[in-house]
């Protein structure tokens, strides 16, 4: 593509006399190849430093391809382009290639994004456009890639108007039964489509069959299907999802108590404070305000008992678990003024 936007006749020209599309070449053609370092930016340059060198438009009249830059007839540039977005302005691209954008993380990346894009807006008459191109993103990270899967999804809601966007995306299931090996080799076949014809999905079984490979990131970057690490979540995802109750109602208006554990070892949890007017608030572990404290969870008593752990006893690690933990007993009546707090040390 990028080599086309060089050298081709990318942009519409009007018609011909049998009413088919004409192509022009862009006057002046300034691509900048985005990535998040050097070395990321350089695997898509040497793939067209090579094409300009060896490929069938080496002889190419007024081609200057170097290693790190080639410069085209009529002063345009093909360049490699990472942070320090500061020294980006000005810039007046044609043509933006933004490569493994779930990885554009950080606020000076985030800049550089922004800044491309600005500066392909200068340039009208050239028609200007940019094609990102990235691996699936882990939620909640903020990368570039998952906002622009948020605005897509906007558009398609029709929350946004913005004709001019378009974004491809194919992907596997999001949720199957990862143990099972038929279910497993079909995920990254429907998410490759044809292409699955030429890869090698044995090996991909294999690598999802690696202890050391963590199931969100075969998601990622076999399935297409953004995913978080389960080192990194509070509640995993199909486990959410299997708790909800589509026939449950809530009266509006009505209060709605919720209490967390956030911890994911054995340690001291956080207590639940629990009023009559259904309010919850949090106080430090083994915390005791009235002759009404219990010693239970306020997650159910664990099944599994506690163990040592650095010379204190503390709780079991299965908070996370139901079917490993009896339901909570939450309080049946208490006074206007009461205040039970339940203890999880």
């Amino acid at each position: 593509m990028l080599v086309c936007e060089a050298l081709g006749p990318t942009r519409f020209a009007g018609w011909d006399h049998d009413g088919r599309p004409l192509g022009a070449p862009v006057r002046a053609p300034f691509i900048p190849v985005v990535a998040t370092e050097e070395g990321q930016a350089g695997h898509v340059y040497q793939a067209v430093e090579f094409m300009l060198r060896e490929g069938a438009v080496s002889a190419t009249p007024g081609l200057d391809v170097g290693l790190t830059r080639t410069f085209l007839l009529g002063g345009g540039k093909i360049q490699p382009v990472t942070a320090k977005a500061s020294s980006k302005e000005g810039g007046r691209g044609s043509f933006a290639a933004v490569d493994e954008s779930h990885l554009f993380i950080l606020p000076e990346l985030h800049h550089l994004h922004e800044t491309i894009r600005r500066n392909l807006v200068k340039r009208k008459t050239a028609q200007p456009w940019s094609l990102e191109v990235s691996t699936m993103y882990s939620p909640g990270e903020g990368s570039v890639a998952e906002q622009s899967h948020a605005y897509a999804q906007a558009i398609a809601a029709g929350k946004i108007n913005d004709r001019g966007f378009l974004f491809d995306h194919r992907s596997g299931p999001a949720e199957f039964d990862f143990a099972d090996d038929e279910q497993l080799r079909a995920a990254p076949v429907e998410a490759y489509g044809q292409a699955a014809e030429w890869m090698d999905v044995d090996r991909m079984i294999a690598e999802a069959r690696d202890p050391m490979t963590d199931e969100s990131d075969f998601m990622r970057y076999f399935v297409n299907v953004p995913s978080k690490r389960e080192g990194v979540q509070f509640v995993k995802a199909s486990v959410w999802n299997a708790l909800a109750d589509p026939e449950l109602e809530i009266a509006e208006g009505a209060q709605v108590c919720v209490g967390a554990d956030g911890f994911t070892t054995c340690s001291r949890s956080p207590t639940i404070r629990v009023t009559s007017s259904a309010r919850s608030s949090w106080s430090s572990a083994g915390s005791r305000t009235d002759s009404s404290s219990r010693s239970s969870s306020p997650h159910g008593t664990c099944a599994t008992p506690c163990r040592p752990s650095t010379g204190s006893f503390t709780r079991a690690r299965c908070a996370t678990t139901a079917t490993r933990c009896s339901p909570p007993t939450w309080p049946t009546t208490a006074s206007s003024a009461a205040t039970e707090t339940r203890s999880a040390g």
